[in-house]
């Protein structure tokens, strides 16, 4: 048997070589079903090619000076809560409160702010219960980790459009 460093050493190394592997081994299943699916944009996305159009030959076009509108923001915030609900593992959240989310959040619109409000404080106030009742301890670095990359996006869209909707409704 070996001394008890290098016994500890190799343990630690087959430890981060196993989780490894299962990171690449889900990585690729995700890729699997983007493209089977046909979603090229998600298989880009996991692979870490830039979206088609994003590598264009040519002059640059020259970006707007304009600031997005309220409504642009609320579409690309809406878009990206529904695709980061769609991608939290299910050892984080729950598989059905993420599907019930996203079916409360597909049919918001920006121009009924009033309908629209009440149901995303509610999505707010879930989330923050939902966090706290399923928050991984710190001492559990791997869920931590994948905590932070996962669940904090869903959070932080979910911030944007009750914000978004409050600045609707002070202006209208």
């Amino acid at each position: 048997m070996p001394p008890d460093d290098d016994y500890w050493r190799w343990r630690n190394a087959e430890d981060d070589r196993r989780w490894r592997a299962d990171r690449a081994r889900e990585q690729t299943n995700r890729l699997y079903d983007a493209l089977r699916e046909g979603n090229e944009d998600i298989a880009r996305w996991i692979t870490g090619v830039p979206p088609a159009g994003a590598g264009r030959s040519g002059p640059a076009e020259p970006e707007s000076a304009a600031p997005p509108t309220a409504g642009e923001q609320f579409r690309e915030h809406k878009q990206a809560l529904l695709f980061n609900l769609e991608w939290v593992p299910d050892f984080l959240l729950p598989r059905e409160l993420c599907l019930d989310w996203a079916g409360r959040v597909e049919p918001l619109d920006l121009e009924q702010a009033e309908t629209g409000l009440p149901v995303a404080e509610a999505l707010a106030a879930e989330y923050r219960q939902a966090a706290d009742r399923h928050e991984p301890r710190v001492t559990e670095v791997s869920r931590r980790i994948e905590w932070d990359y996962y669940v904090a996006r869903v959070g932080r869209e979910i911030d944007w459009l009750v914000a978004l909707f409050r600045h609707v409704l002070s202006f209208g």
